[in-house]
């Protein structure tokens, strides 16, 4: 993945969008994520999706241990998007197969119209990356131009849960 610097003058080069009504950009240093705006949900290959319209608007971690076929995938992202989700990153198996999905599903309310820039959905794929690292990316970096996500959901795609560990390593990121 390719990072780049975001400053206020280069905001709308770097993402392509544009805010209006134009506000200064935040630049956030750090994010404001503490363990009440951060769920972790643990979901195997054939699980029932929950209702999480409460996390509205939010970003994810797709931690993947598994791969899934093209229409749970397709499930998924279309399950993310409905739900509100505004910036997706996934890392693990398969993770680069995850980008055209959710962009394909956060277009798909809107068509044939413009999306909005405040529903513009932000995705990134960490292929090649650690996980320390791709969460870090996600507490420290991960910001949506036109809208704030206090709310960070971490979603563990595998046979068994995690939770203590991936929370615990999120927090140190």
């Amino acid at each position: 993945m390719t990072h780049a610097v975001v400053r206020p003058g280069n905001l709308r080069r770097v993402i392509g969008l544009a805010c209006y009504p134009v506000k200064r950009p935040k630049i956030f240093l750090s994010c404001a994520c503490d363990n009440s705006r951060m769920r972790y949900l643990h979901l195997s290959a054939s699980a029932p999706l929950p209702e999480i319209d409460a996390l509205r608007p939010f970003k994810a971690v797709l931690i993947l241990e598994q791969p899934l076929e093209e229409a749970r995938r397709e499930a998924i992202c279309d399950w993310l998007v409905a739900a509100g989700c505004l910036y997706l990153m996934a890392w693990g198996v398969d993770c680069e197969r995850w980008d055209a999905v959710i962009q394909k599903a956060s277009r798909t309310p809107f068509a044939p119209r413009e999306i909005p820039d405040e529903y513009v959905l932000i995705s990134t794929t960490h292929a090649g990356e650690n996980l320390t690292d791709a969460l870090w990316f996600a507490r420290h970096t991960a910001m949506h131009p036109c809208s704030e996500l206090d709310q960070l959901l971490l979603l563990h795609i595998a046979d068994r849960a995690r939770e203590g560990e991936l929370t615990e390593a999120y927090e140190r990121a």
